[in-house]
């Protein structure tokens, strides 16, 4: 669940590394409600997913190193719907529905669909 210690030195390659990241909690979610994980186990991997979908989002740029400029209202809204998704989870302590996961795998970036 931590983030590895070495990240990448340039943008790019920390976006990808971000997305890797996510997946790979994405697919400890998956597990954790596969096997009934309690609630603080469960929150806290939201918690890490959250925080990389931020990353992801706010790093987004093109082949120039200029950010996306039409990423940011779809950003908005997607961490929108993650932070009201969070809260009814928390309210649940920790229970995780299909919406859940439909919404989480909406990140809008296309680099990682391909990279999971």
């Amino acid at each position: 669940m931590s983030v590895a210690s070495s990240l990448p030195s340039n943008v790019s390659d920390f976006a990808a590394f971000r997305a890797r990241e996510y997946a790979r909690t994405l697919a400890e979610l998956r597990l954790a409600r596969e096997t009934f994980a309690q609630g603080p186990t469960v929150l806290a991997l939201i918690n890490e997913l959250a925080c990389l979908a931020e990353d992801i989002l706010v790093y987004r740029s093109d082949e120039n190193g200029q950010p996306l400029g039409a990423c940011c209202p779809e950003s908005d809204r997607f961490l929108a719907r993650l932070t009201a998704a969070s809260d009814r989870i928390a309210r649940s302590n920790g229970t995780l529905d299909k919406a859940f996961f439909r919404l989480v795998e909406s990140l809008p970036i296309e680099k990682l669909r391909a990279a999971a």
